[in-house]
C-alpha cells in the first residue's frame, strides 16, 4: 500500500504543471497547460529549460539570483535590478515574488516598440509576433549582427510603433530606452565589446525561446553588468537617427531601463 501511494504521488508530481513535468533541469520543453509566460524571452527561456520553475509562477529573489548568473553570467547587481523590476509588476501588496504573467503590465518590463511583441494598445503584448520579428530581422543581412544592424532594427520598430499606436508612450526622454533590450540580449548571447552576435543564436532564443546551446552558444566568461548594457545601449542608440526626436537628455537609468529582458 505504501508503495502504491508513493508511486501515485510521484505520477501526480510528474504530471503537474508548475512542478517538473517529468523533465530534468536544463531539458528544453515548451510550456504546457497551466504554465504562464511573459513578454520577456530571457525569462521564458529559463522556464522552458526548467532553470526557473517551469510553471512560471512565484519567482523569488533567490531563484532569480541563481538562474541569471548561472545561465547568462549576469552579475548580481544587474540580476537584483531585474528582479526588482519584476516585483514592480505585481499588484499584490507586500509581494516578495512575481510570476511571468505579471510582467504583462504595461510600461514596466513590457514596453512599446518591442522587437518581438506587439504594443499593448494592439491587444496581445506578450506573445511572440512573427510579423514584428520579421521586420526586426529584415535588417540583419549577414550571419553576424552588428551595432549598426541593431540600430536599424530598433529605429524601424520605434517609428512603426509610433505611427500605428495612438497611445504610443516611448517619447521624449524615454526614447533611448528602445535600445536597452537589444543591448541586453547582445551582451548575453554575443560580444558586448564588439557589439556583435550570431543571427542564429538570437533567432533560436526569440522564436523558440530556447538556449542556443545546440548551435554552439556558451555562456560568456565576462559577467554582464549594468555598465556593460548601458555602454552598448548608448552605442546602438548613437547609430540611429532618433536623437533629434528627444526633447531632453539621455540618462544612464533610461538607457539601462528598457524592461530588462523584454525585447
Amino acid at each position: 500500500m505504501r508503495f502504491l501511494i508513493c508511486t501515485t504521488f510521484a505520477a501526480i508530481v510528474s504530471a503537474s504543471p508548475g512542478l517538473n513535468h517529468g523533465l530534468s533541469k536544463g531539458q528544453w520543453h515548451p510550456p504546457v497547460a497551466g504554465d504562464v509566460r511573459s513578454p520577456c524571452p530571457g525569462l521564458n527561456v529559463l522556464a522552458n529549460h526548467g532553470i526557473l520553475p517551469r510553471d512560471g509562477k512565484n519567482y523569488d529573489h533567490d531563484m532569480i539570483l541563481e538562474a541569471l548568473p548561472s545561465t547568462y553570467n549576469i552579475d548580481e547587481k544587474l540580476a537584483t535590478g531585474l528582479f526588482q523590476q519584476g516585483l514592480r509588476t505585481t499588484v499584490r501588496s507586500g509581494a516578495t515574488t512575481f510570476s511571468l504573467d505579471d510582467l504583462i503590465r504595461h510600461d514596466i518590463v513590457e514596453a512599446d516598440a518591442s522587437l518581438s511583441r506587439a504594443d499593448a494598445w494592439i491587444g496581445d503584448d506578450f506573445t511572440f509576433n512573427l510579423t514584428i520579428w520579421d521586420q526586426t530581422r529584415s535588417f540583419w543581412k549577414n550571419p553576424i549582427i552588428t551595432v549598426e544592424d541593431l540600430a536599424h532594427s530598433v529605429e524601424a520598430r520605434w517609428r512603426t510603433s509610433k505611427a500605428t499606436n495612438p497611445w504610443f508612450s516611448l517619447l521624449g526622454e524615454r526614447i533611448p530606452m528602445v535600445s536597452g533590450g537589444a543591448a541586453l540580449f547582445t551582451s548575453v548571447l554575443g560580444n558586448s565589446t564588439a557589439g556583435t552576435l550570431r543571427k542564429d543564436f538570437i533567432n533560436e532564443w526569440i522564436v523558440e525561446e530556447r538556449l542556443p546551446i545546440r548551435l554552439g552558444w556558451k555562456k560568456n566568461k565576462t559577467p554582464v553588468s549594468p555598465d556593460t548594457v548601458s555602454s552598448l545601449s548608448q552605442r546602438i542608440f548613437a547609430k540611429t537617427d532618433l536623437a533629434g526626436e528627444i526633447n531632453g537628455t539621455m540618462t544612464r537609468a533610461l538607457l539601462v531601463g528598457h524592461g530588462g529582458m523584454a525585447l
